[in-house]
């Protein structure tokens, strides 16, 4: 997760000078883990000798773990007194694409 603040007036070339710190870049990591189960349907809008083709549908259900707390950066730094941060917890995903096969000789 990376954060970026910005002050949103617009300072002087001298303001700069006097004083840079007018940004800054913080960023968290760490390791995730996640389990899934997904079906998908291929609606067939071409036919031929050859193969099919058409429009892929799906859905994907799962759950994502944070498997480690993680740290702020700033660079370099740590940064102490941040929130945890995690992303864990159930989802569904949906897919539309296109997609084909080519039968075998």
């Amino acid at each position: 997760m990376s954060l970026i603040i910005t002050e949103r007036v617009a300072p002087s070339f001298d303001d700069i000078m006097t004083d840079p710190k007018r940004e800054a870049y913080l960023s968290a990591g760490g390791l995730l883990g996640q389990g899934a189960l997904g079906v998908d349907y291929m609606l067939t809008l071409g036919r031929d000798e050859e193969g099919e083709g058409g429009l892929l549908i799906g859905i994907r259900a799962g759950y994502i773990l944070s498997f480690f707390g993680s740290k702020w950066e700033m660079g370099n730094i740590d940064v102490a007194g941040g929130p945890k941060i995690g992303i864990s917890g159930f989802y569904i995903r949906f897919i539309f694409g296109g997609g084909g096969y080519e039968l075998p000789r």
